[in-house]
């Protein structure tokens, strides 16, 4: 409920401010089975990263026909100034608006970045997946979700594949290189959403100069999945404590024996 009356806030406050018919949309063009598939798109924001797979009908701001040719529309002069994560999905008829189906072929969502200057172009051009692998382009940050979503997705398809001293390999390799993206990338979203793709709160534990560093960069940037972020990563000095107590222990017995 919290989530609903957030979003409300932000739309109602902009609603004064901007034209009801904006020059920024997403336009988009996917190809489904009709008989299966309910031809119409719905628009949600995510209002924080630790809530990606979680669906209500709160969530959704908007909806959209899809035509016989597969497009359909969406405005976002509406939408915040600041960058978002946003979900488009579709349904099976006969579902609830409010459902979403998590891998396998019929994975029935895209997630992207957009605000409320977004020109936005959603293209499906695989004939194997429904709309997770659609195309989108017209903002930049949605490049470097691409590329995060292909680095999980392949450490997801090597789960069932290998020893498991094979697989923690490949998985701290996938780890190690989606940090760096974190660290590199431009755009805090972005850069925010690649960590939320490993293990960070098993690793920062070992790696406290890393998220120091991570907090420090992005310190006085205005961002509500930031502040999420920072309560679940509370990094401070008193943390070294964490590593001194187990050496004081072994010193202990030691000095006992």
């Amino acid at each position: 409920m919290a989530h609903k009356f957030y979003i409300l806030s932000i739309l109602l406050f902009l609603s004064f401010n901007i034209p009801i018919f904006s020059q920024y949309q997403i336009n988009g063009r996917i190809i489904i089975d009709t008989t299966i598939w309910k031809p119409v798109a719905y628009l949600s924001l995510i209002p924080d990263l630790d809530n990606l797979y979680t669906m209500s009908g709160d969530l959704i701001i908007d909806k959209s026909e899809i035509d016989k040719s597969g497009a359909f529309k969406f405005d976002l002069g509406y939408l915040p100034t600041e960058d978002y994560l946003y979900r488009i999905h579709i349904t099976k008829k006969g579902d609830p608006i409010a459902t979403l189906i998590i891998g396998g072929r019929n994975e029935n969502y895209l997630l992207f970045i957009a605000n409320s200057k977004s020109n936005i172009s959603i293209i499906d051009t695989s004939q194997a997946t429904l709309i997770k692998d659609a195309l989108v382009s017209g903002y930049y940050p949605n490049n470097g979700l691409k590329s995060i979503n292909e680095l999980r997705s392949y450490l997801d398809s090597t789960t069932f594949n290998g020893t498991p001293i094979r697989l923690e390999l490949i998985r701290s390799t996938v780890y190690h290189k989606l940090k760096y993206v974190a660290d590199t990338c431009s755009n805090s979203l972005v850069s925010l959403y690649a960590l939320y793709q490993t293990d960070f709160e098993k690793d920062f534990i070992t790696d406290q100069i890393y998220y120091k560093n991570f907090l420090k960069r992005w310190r006085g940037h205005d961002s509500a999945y930031l502040d999420v972020f920072r309560k679940r990563i509370p990094v401070t000095n008193n943390l070294s404590l964490i590593y001194l107590l187990p050496l004081c222990l072994i010193s202990l017995i030691i000095g006992i024996i």
